[in-house]
């Protein structure tokens, strides 16, 4: 069972929070969650670190930044969402910034779930990366272990014959430190009469013409002493690709060639001979033997002798009076009999005088590890002419030591390749002339071109020309003022003439002080660019709803009066030209209030109410209205599933989306057409959700309408939902369609996909999450034509002047007794001076100084069963605020009309056994 996820929650509002804790669950979460609402109380939680921190961005005495950035200074990496009622551009860029991994306003925390996971995921990758930085600092720090611990003297030298690096032994053997070799040619530790002939042995390899050479010359230490080196130089090489440095390990052999002088000087006392020889042998740190001419063996050192030991090769006398050339022949070096050939023909040509030096490396395996041996053969001669062969000096050299580290190297470089080619980023590296030098496999998937194709090419033959200028100034920007890594975004032109957005990072790199060619990363920022794009809409819709909810306030007010004045006069007007003129006044009126019910449903900010309902009854009811709607040109088809799911949304606004979709279906087909509404269950997967923005896991039901008209380009499409928007002539549409459909739908926690193509129609899908209430079925009860009267006693509060004044003489006119109120501080005072019971309190929701819900709890904390109205045309949420949660809340929408608000009043009353 997979471990809990541990959420804490910082929230102010533990109503918040707990919505946030049904959205996880909601998500799929198993949560162990913590729920902190101060700054104390969420610093002393931190004494574990959970696994993700949502966090509200205003609280008292204390921010979301704030917060985050106590967490941060703690050097944790927890995921870190902030989720705020509001929060403006500055503010989300400065959280981004800061460490934020992603923020949420409240009333869109359907997408909670997959910001998590997102975190979550993001959190992973940034382990694994610097788990595999650990490792690859792992590899490094072991080679340099082995390179500065081995007994060799080394060297690491580049192509031009600069010393790069060197380990203790080198140091050890030249006299000089690190720090006075390192930049300095190589050649100039070789004595001056030896330098041109060292040169020209390893030129070739520095060349690249073959992989190694030995050379034996005389140094000059830095005390000036002469010494006699030996140096193996070989070539380190990238796979494919010329080669990069060179390792050179170094003996010296001043003790091994003053052995042998005195060995020729000392061959009249055969006797001094062998101690001497003996001496010298076992100082050396090779395993050796020497050979007479025949290839005998005639004596072995120490090391010789314990590596038989050691390894126990059964030999008698460790191998002294047997043919070294029989026993190679006879033995499968490096696992291969052929190899011992090749040493056995080695040791007779060295003997028979054809070949100056045999040298030959293999491995060996040895109880505790394998190790690696150089096998060097070289000749002794007459010590009279120098030149007559007298038999050869065996010598297998350890070096195991150089093996592991040139083995570190590679892996470690193959370990870097892995690295480049496996990266999601395009990583390319191109010369000061643009061309490109390597690209890794990414681009080729990303681009459409093969790597052979994009090779040896200019790299901003890959940028969109408006962008090669860009590229151009910035890399000589790099070259010539600050050297710096630079930042840009561009485009790639794809293979198949896809745009594809990158934002590229490149830095210099360098041969010593000069700059030799340009590293960079191309880094796809397709999704980014998506996610900017959805916050500046989502923004931009906020603005709309902040400015609609700002105006419907003051907007209902005025509509209230004027619609209520008008049908006061209707009522007691005769005069038939007078009445039509005040029927137009409340025409207008009631379009005007209809326009602001379309901005609130839009940013959503409208007063819903939701039931728990059937589509396809709602289709059904409106078939007649829709067939009169589209005219007779057009085939009304309807496909709606038998057993469809319910789903809890307002029925109204169902038919204002099916209402809203047709008109524009049946203005696509002015010729005529074929117009399809269907209905059908589907089950949103997380693969779905993850491809559609705004879609969460789960049993959806699916609304669905189709036309065979024009259609729409991409362009268009990507506007459709902006407010305003409309392709139709002046005067025939207010561009609000779409948009409303789009707030109630999302309004209602679904979403919606819209699929068009010019010439080939237009469907819309609208996803509406199923619910398990039951249906309700039961009709709201039909309205009377007479105002309703009564006798009780009514507190009215309302700021608007022309509204307190309309509905005063409205109530007075039923028959209630009606005290007044323009704020909520008044209202408390007519509470408390008034000495008979007040049977209902209706009062505005948003009043200066004491809004509404607030003078509500007062007052039912005073005269807990007075009844209480609310009135209002734009709530912002007041009303569903946590301190009435428990209470039952009566709404009169403005702007009503004298019959509504006499009607409302009388229902309430009676509900409530008052009775008149």
């Amino acid at each position: 069972m997979a471990q809990p996820l541990h959420v804490l929650i910082l929230e102010d509002s533990y109503s918040d929070a707990e919505l946030v804790h049904l959205e996880l669950l909601r998500a799929g979460f198993t949560l162990n969650w913590q729920h902190v609402q101060s700054k104390e109380a969420f610093l002393n939680s931190l004494t574990v670190e959970p696994d993700v921190i949502l966090a509200d961005f205003n609280l008292p005495q204390f921010t979301g930044i704030e917060a985050l950035q106590s967490v941060r200074q703690r050097g944790w990496d927890t995921p870190f969402i902030l989720v705020s009622g509001t929060i403006g551009e500055d503010l989300a860029i400065l959280a981004i910034k800061e460490g934020a991994n992603d923020f949420l306003l409240k009333d869109r925390l359907t997408r909670l779930g997959h910001a998590i996971h997102a975190a979550l995921e993001q959190k992973r990758l940034r382990q694994a990366e610097r788990a595999a930085l650990q490792r690859l600092q792992t590899s490094e720090a072991r080679f340099r272990a082995i390179f500065e611990r081995a007994a060799v003297g080394m060297a690491e030298i580049a192509l031009d014959g600069t010393i790069l690096q060197v380990n203790p032994a080198f140091c050890e053997i030249t006299g000089y430190q690190a720090a006075e070799l390192v930049q300095t040619p190589w050649f100039n530790l070789v004595s001056a009469p030896g330098r041109a002939a060292s040169q020209a042995l390893w030129e070739p390899v520095f060349a690249g013409a073959q992989e190694s050479c030995l050379v034996e010359t005389s140094w000059v230490r830095r005390d000036e002493q002469v010494i006699e080196v030996k140096s193996t130089f070989s070539l380190v090489r990238t796979p494919a690709v010329q080669p990069d440095y060179g390792i050179v390990a170094i003996d010296d052999m001043t003790a091994r060639k003053a052995a042998e002088r005195g060995l020729e000087k000392s061959l009249q006392d055969q006797s001094r001979l062998a101690d001497l020889l003996a001496s010298i042998l076992n100082s050396l740190p090779a395993h050796i033997a020497l050979l007479d001419k025949e290839g005998t063996i005639v004596t072995v050192n120490e090391k010789w002798k314990r590596f038989a030991l050691e390894n126990q090769l059964d030999q008698p006398d460790y191998g002294i009076g047997c043919n070294y050339i029989g026993v190679c022949e006879t033995a499968s070096v490096d696992h291969d009999p052929a190899n011992g050939y090749r040493v056995a023909d080695g040791i007779r040509q060295v003997l028979s005088g054809t070949q100056k030096e045999f040298t030959f490396e293999y491995p060996c395996p040895a109880p505790e590890q394998e190790r690696w041996f150089k096998l060097i053969i070289s000749p002794l001669c007459n010590s009279l002419d120098r030149e007559t062969v007298e038999g050869a000096v065996t010598m297998h050299v350890d070096i195991t030591d150089r093996m592991l580290v040139e083995a570190a190297l590679r892996t470690s470089e193959e370990r870097n390749r892995d690295l480049v080619e496996n990266a999601t980023d395009i990583i390319f590296t191109r010369k000061l002339d643009d061309t490109l030098l390597s690209i890794n496999k990414i681009a080729e998937t990303l681009t459409g071109y093969n790597r052979s194709e994009m090779l040896g090419l200019p790299f901003d033959h890959l940028l969109a020309p408006e962008f090669r200028a860009l590229a151009h100034r910035k890399l000589k920007e790099q070259e010539t003022e600050t050297s710096l890594p630079t930042l840009f975004e561009a485009e790639l032109v794809c293979k198949n003439g896809r745009r594809q957005p990158v934002e590229i990072s490149s830095r210099l790199v360098f041969e010593g002080d000069r700059p030799v060619a340009t590293q960079g990363i191309a880094r796809d920022v397709s999704e980014r660019r998506k996610l900017e794009e959805q916050l500046r809409q989502a923004q931009k819709m906020e603005a709309i709803g902040r400015l609609a909810g700002g105006i419907s306030h003051d907007f209902n007010n005025l509509l209230t009066a004027i619609l209520g004045y008008s049908e006061i006069l209707l009522l007691r007007l005769q005069d038939e030209r007078l009445r039509s003129k005040v029927e137009e006044i409340k025409k207008a009126g009631n379009q005007a209030a209809a326009l602001v019910r379309q901005l609130l449903t839009f940013s959503r900010r409208d007063t819903r109410k939701p039931r728990s309902l059937n589509l396809n009854q709602v289709v059904r009811e409106t078939q007649g209205i829709l067939t009169r709607t589209i005219g007779e040109d057009i085939e009304l088809v309807l496909h709606l599933q038998a057993e469809l799911d319910p789903t809890y949304i307002d029925p109204t606004q169902v038919n204002q989306i099916i209402m809203n979709l047709v008109v524009n279906a049946r203005d696509a087909m002015p010729t005529g057409g074929r117009l399809t509404i269907e209905t059908r269950n589907f089950e949103v997967d997380a693969t779905f959700a993850a491809a559609h923005p705004g879609a969460t896991p789960g049993p959806h039901v699916k609304l669905s309408v189709s036309d065979t008209g024009y259609g729409m380009s991409d362009e268009i499409r990507s506007q459709i939902f902006e407010p305003f928007f409309t392709t139709k002539e002046h005067g025939k549409g207010t561009g609000l369609g779409l948009p409303i459909v789009y707030g109630i739908v999302r309004q209602s926690d679904g979403f919606l996909l819209v699929e068009s193509q010019p010439g080939q129609g237009t469907g819309v899908h609208i996803y509406l999450p199923s619910t398990t209430f039951r249906l309700e079925t039961t009709p709201l009860p039909g309205l009377s034509v007479e105002l309703p009267r009564g006798t009780e006693t009514i507190l009215l509060v309302e700021d608007d002047a022309m509204v307190r004044q309309l509905a005063e003489e409205v109530l007075t006119l039923c028959g209630y007794q009606v005290l007044l109120a323009t704020d909520g501080q008044e209202a408390l005072l007519v509470v408390n001076d008034y000495q008979a019971p007040i049977d209902m309190l209706l009062t505005d929701v948003i009043m200066p100084k004491m809004n509404g819900p607030e003078l509500a709890l007062q007052v039912r904390t005073l005269f807990p069963d007075m009844l209480v109205v609310f009135m209002s045309g734009y709530t912002d949420r007041l009303l569903s605020q946590p301190m009435l949660e428990d209470q039952e809340i009566a709404l009169i929408q403005k702007p009503f009309t004298p019959l509504i608000l006499a009607q409302r009043v009388r229902t309430e009353l009676n509900a409530k056994g008052k009775k008149g």
